[in-house]
């Protein structure tokens, strides 16, 4: 009786150890795997393709049928460790673009206002790392910079004398802050949807140039207060791990003070008066890569 029973107990044993299970895909084909975990509408599965265990996983709406314990033998060698990481964790992102500032032009000179307005758009580049908790909720850190810059020939008047003079701006925005975002994956998890928030700093520089004749002035101007960053974010990926992204974007921020420091080392701090607040308000259009890990 004794040995009966050990008989049935290794019987046992090599079934659960062996046996494995079948996920029919739409295709009709028969993978022999092994079901790992079920969750949120998606089979997670452990195969061997081309001599590597593999890991994947299926929505269930896209597969025919399962069953679990169906093959009488594992194709997974018992030996080979499978990870246990059931989906892409870090996702990275990277952009160029083109964006657009916000805030209206003060101007009375119609000459100035065109320049100023040629000075509301520019580049940008953008960046973005995230680890995603869930399959769908990811914390991470964003950073994005604007970059414009206009020239113009005109006149200097000094005690009743004009010059000829070249007068240039060069201004360069940039935002960094941690993010907290949702992904949406689709059925056939080719089409990646992301909405992105963002709460930062947000950093300004305006460097202007004066030229007259063979000399050259130079004076910094810079800023910085709490930003914010909100954006919608599309990927088609070719594959789990790697794919294309566009992204329309919108940064804010608003500066109650300026630095201002010549090429001399003068530097003094000017508080803005109300109406007259530095507005970086911004809008962003970038097209870029994503990778999956």
């Amino acid at each position: 009786m004794k040995q009966v029973l050990i008989g049935i107990f290794l019987t046992l044993v090599s079934l659960i150890t062996m046996a494995q299970d079948l996920i029919v895909t739409q295709e009709g084909d028969s993978l022999n795997c092994r079901i790992i975990k079920e969750r949120n509408g998606y089979i997670y599965a452990a195969y061997m393709e081309e001599g590597k265990a593999k890991r994947n996983y299926f929505y269930s709406d896209l597969i025919k049928g399962k069953q679990k314990n169906f093959y009488k033998t594992s194709a997974i060698p018992s030996g080979i460790k499978l990870r246990t990481v059931e989906f892409g964790k870090i996702r990275l992102g990277i952009r160029h673009g083109w964006g657009y500032r916000l805030a209206k032009v003060v101007a009375s000179d119609p000459a100035e206002k065109a320049y100023l307005k040629e000075l509301k758009s520019g580049w940008t580049y953008n960046a973005e790392i995230e680890y995603f908790v869930t399959e769908s909720i990811g914390v991470g850190i964003v950073g994005n910079i604007f970059k414009s810059s206009n020239t113009i020939d005109g006149t200097l008047t000094v005690e009743e004398e004009w010059y000829p003079a070249t007068f240039s701006n060069r201004h360069i925005i940039w935002y960094v802050g941690p993010s907290v975002c949702f992904e949406h994956l689709s059925k056939n998890k080719k089409h990646n949807f992301v909405l992105r928030y963002s709460l930062g700093y947000i950093h300004y520089t305006d460097k202007e140039s004066l030229e007259i004749f063979d000399q050259t002035f130079k004076q910094f101007i810079t800023g910085g207060s709490l930003g914010r960053y909100l954006d919608v974010n599309y990927s088609y990926l070719f594959n789990p791990h790697i794919g294309v992204n566009a992204n329309i974007a919108l940064v804010g921020g608003i500066l109650h003070s300026i630095t201002r420091k010549d090429d001399k080392g003068n530097e003094e701090t000017i508080q803005l008066e109300k109406g007259s607040y530095e507005g970086l308000g911004r809008v962003d259009i970038s097209v870029g890569l994503v990778f999956v890990l």
